[in-house]
């Protein structure tokens, strides 16, 4: 199996984050035998993620983005998969009891913003944040996986351990 990282993330690209990521999930790959073989970081551009999930459906079996998942105008993830997926975003119940308890359990008013955390692709599995907001979304499409991760590293992290490693 090919397997490829795509770190997103303007922040990552002027060093203000180091991406610590791709190596935690360079070591996980290559310990369950799936070795990456392409990691890039790319800026929050829909144009360079579209081109860069062309390239995984064409050359890798398993492609995982960490980052872009969260609130902000600057998180291209979700719309990005959404569209080159040709697909629709839809409310998950769940994930919108646990974003909302989150605020609550802090006494927090829940921004609007963070009502669309809730919204994932209709044709993905949502992978539990059970550390945040962000839902990670795991989506096959012709036999090859794409999985996207919140890009905070304790949340990607125990995602990875707790759901992503064993359905390998």
């Amino acid at each position: 199996m090919r397997s490829k990282l795509i770190s997103i993330g303007d922040e990552l690209l002027i060093g203000q984050i180091v991406n610590t990521n791709a190596a935690y999930l360079g070591d996980k790959m290559f310990s369950m035998g799936i070795p990456v073989e392409k990691a890039i970081v790319i800026g929050d551009e829909e144009q360079v993620l579209c081109e860069e999930l062309k390239d995984s459906l064409l050359n890798f079996d398993i492609t995982i983005i960490t980052g872009g998942l969260g609130p902000t105008h600057d998180d291209i993830t979700k719309p990005t998969l959404v569209k080159f997926f040709k697909d629709k975003l839809v409310r998950d119940e769940k994930v919108f009891e646990h974003v909302k308890n989150i605020f609550a359990s802090r006494n927090i008013k829940m921004p609007d913003v963070n009502i669309d955390q809730a919204l994932v692709p209709e044709n993905s599995e949502v992978i539990w944040n059970q550390n945040g907001t962000a839902p990670g979304i795991w989506i096959e499409k012709n036999e090859k996986i794409i999985i996207a991760l919140p890009g905070v590293p304790h949340e990607m992290k125990a995602m990875i351990e707790s759901i992503i490693l064993p359905k390998f």
